[in-house]
């Protein structure tokens, strides 16, 4: 039988010892991030249970059948943008309900109107289509997020909704993102592209 070395056994307590010290700093650290993230998730619910809240008070209120709470968002290039569209069903029975949102026009800080400057192309995300039972609304998120080649200006989106027919339903609304390059970050109160601020 050959002995083991006191200077073994300490070298391998060490090491143990490290591997115990790194999962459980491994396992805080999970933790942690877990917490982090799991609060995000809440505040976001938070949002869209008090967006959902507004939506529903607009449509008793004023009996609207497409809602946009909120038209405008400020932006910079790489951020994403969340819009909300509430679609209700006052119709007699069932219907499915299409959603679109397109590209509408770029307006220049000078004030001047086009289409979106070539090789700007915003991603726009949202589910297309919702069936409903008559006497029932539903909330949609839009995402559009700002490309890296946006320049300053003022994007409009069309927000158009259809029903089965397929004929439009409701009003039409415009989604706008007020965007701002990094240079242009710091003087956001000296600059007027045409809508509130």
């Amino acid at each position: 039988m050959q002995s083991v070395s006191k200077k073994g056994l300490m070298f391998s307590a060490g090491t143990l010892l490290s591997i115990i010290v790194g999962v459980i700093l491994f396992t805080i650290g999970l933790h942690i991030i877990f917490k982090v993230v799991q609060r995000s998730e809440s505040e976001l619910d938070e949002i869209d249970k008090q967006i959902e809240e507004q939506v529903a008070m607009i449509m008793s209120q004023t009996g609207a059948k497409v809602v946009v709470p909120i038209t405008e968002r400020h932006g910079m290039p790489g951020q994403t943008l969340d819009f909300y569209v509430g679609i209700a069903n006052y119709e007699l029975h069932p219907d499915n309900f299409s959603l679109s949102v397109s590209d509408f026009y770029y307006y220049a800080p000078n004030g001047s109107r086009s289409n979106f400057p070539s090789g700007v192309n915003f991603t726009v995300q949202y589910y297309t289509d919702t069936f409903l039972m008559p006497n029932s609304y539903i909330t949609r998120k839009v995402l559009i997020t700002v490309p890296s080649t946006a320049v300053k200006g003022q994007y409009s989106f069309k927000v158009e909704v259809y029903n089965s027919t397929p004929e439009l339903y409701g009003s039409t609304h415009t989604l706008i993102c007020l965007l701002y390059t990094s240079d242009a970050a710091d003087e956001l109160d000296g600059v007027d592209l045409g809508g509130r601020r």
